[in-house]
């Protein structure tokens, strides 16, 4: 009896596939995670994009009163709803906001502000591990 105790204690042949049954979870979690924050990371990015594009349109062709083909733009080039997409002009007077014209003598600049509200949901959020990310992206670009 006592030999075949020593003889199991010995005996190294199932230790690897005990470390692997070990491992195999761990390093999948970890795969998955940098799956998901490369698809979040790659939507941020999209969303940036966009923005960047709307940016150059309202340079090409600056909104006098509308800006609803900007917003269109947005909303086309981004995949959101036109309830998460922002765009708004503003007027500054020797670096200050205005509502009303600049006085003569004064440094006027117009700018477009181009907000896109988007949201990320890892697969986590699924397992109730985690929660939604915000990838909101503002662009601001002067035109005048």
């Amino acid at each position: 009896m006592e030999t075949l105790v020593r003889r199991c204690l010995s005996d190294e042949r199932g230790v690897a596939v005990i470390e692997l049954a070990f491992t195999v979870p761990v390093l999948a979690l970890l795969a998955l995670g940098a799956f998901d924050v490369s698809r979040m990371l790659s939507t941020q990015m999209d969303y940036q994009q966009s923005a960047a594009e709307v940016a150059s349109l309202a340079i090409a062709r600056p909104p006098q009163s509308d800006t609803t083909y900007l917003k269109t733009a947005a909303v086309s080039a981004s995949g959101l709803a036109a309830s998460d997409v922002t765009v708004t002009t503003s007027l500054t007077c020797n670096g200050t906001v205005s509502n009303s014209a600049c006085a003569s003598g004064q440094e006027q600049a117009r700018y477009v502000t181009i907000t896109l509200n988007g949201e990320y949901a890892p697969m986590w959020t699924h397992f109730g591990i985690s929660q939604t990310a915000d990838l909101t992206v503002v662009r601001k670009v002067r035109y005048q």
